[in-house]
């Protein structure tokens, strides 16, 4: 899973009523949904502030569309994580407020229920993030379905670093064969990034692949745990040359990080030449790239001595 956006954002949005006559009607290009994919193809563009303008815009012509409050909401997040201290917090509640407003209008959707959840757990309190309500959305979510109820309990264990708790639950869920590939990517991430024990979160990314072998974001934390615990240094070569061959998706590791982490690889390997060969393909890409810049400066220290 990839997880939801922990939020700490400022500046109330706030939604000024637009008449839709004002608008003209033979212009396909105000419509509600024309600003609506409009923004959509700028946040895949990263460009989060043209988004977000697109989107208050849609609100104005439609604003009982909990999809377009969906959006909005997810794109004042992203928002605050590139606000200024003191922009952050108003962002984070108009965050939230969107997203409250798209579950008021749409309350079937288990999607809105669980955003909120992870918000008020995740969020804190200055910002809009309450323990209590997280607790009373989990409750309700396992009322609806049982098998996200459980796994947003193991979040709530992750989050007091529980991780025997969440441990338990997960495996529970994959003997009951119950959302396995979701739990076996979870196992992987809790050990990945929370616990650091690279050597036990590579083989559940490893049972993913075997499932989903063009997943790129698997394919990559499978090659960066390999590498950082030192294991199937040759492997882990393959999963990043595997993913050099994709286009990069948004929200995932650049090609330039790849080339980096095979030049980690080929260094465990004492192939000290194909490592700078890596490091430059990686400055070629990315000019700042400190890493592989230090990487490439260690190297030549080396090659001096």
């Amino acid at each position: 899973m990839n997880p939801v956006c922990i939020i700490s954002l400022l500046a109330m949005c706030l939604i000024i009523a637009f008449p839709i006559h004002c608008v003209r009607a033979d212009n396909p290009e105000n419509t509600a949904e024309s600003y609506y994919l409009k923004a959509r193809a700028a946040y895949e563009q990263d460009n989060v502030d043209k988004a977000a303008d697109l989107m208050k815009k849609a609100l104005k012509l439609d604003p009982d569309n909990c999809e377009y409050h969906w959006v909005r909401g997810d794109l004042q997040g992203a928002r605050a994580q590139k606000a200024s201290i003191f922009t952050k917090i108003g962002k984070a509640k108009s965050c939230k407020k969107h997203w409250e407003r798209a579950f008021e209008l749409c309350p079937d959707s288990i999607k809105y229920l669980e955003g909120l959840m992870y918000f008020n757990l995740q969020a804190p309190g200055i910002a809009g993030g309450d323990k209590d309500e997280a607790e009373r959305l989990l409750q309700e979510i396992y009322a609806r379905d049982s098998t996200r109820g459980y796994l947003a309990l193991a979040d709530f264990a992750i989050k007091d670093k529980d991780y025997e708790k969440a441990k338990g639950i997960y495996d529970r869920l994959l003997a009951a064969g119950r959302d396995t590939l979701d739990v076996l990517r979870r196992l992987g991430n809790m050990y990945n990034y929370h616990l650091k024990e690279y050597s036990k979160a590579r083989p559940y990314y490893l049972r993913v692949l075997e499932v989903e072998p063009e997943d790129c974001e698997i394919v990559y934390q499978a090659g960066r745990t390999a590498i950082l615990s030192g294991e199937s240094t040759r492997e882990a070569i393959e999963h990043m040359r595997h993913y050099l061959n994709h286009p990069v998706e948004k929200n995932l590791p650049s090609h330039a990080s790849a080339y980096w982490r095979m030049g980690m690889a080929y260094e465990q390997l004492n192939n000290f030449d194909s490592a700078y060969t890596c490091y430059e393909a990686c400055l070629k890409l990315e000019p700042d790239y400190k890493e592989a810049k230090k990487a490439m400066e260690d190297l030549k220290k080396q090659a001096n001595k």
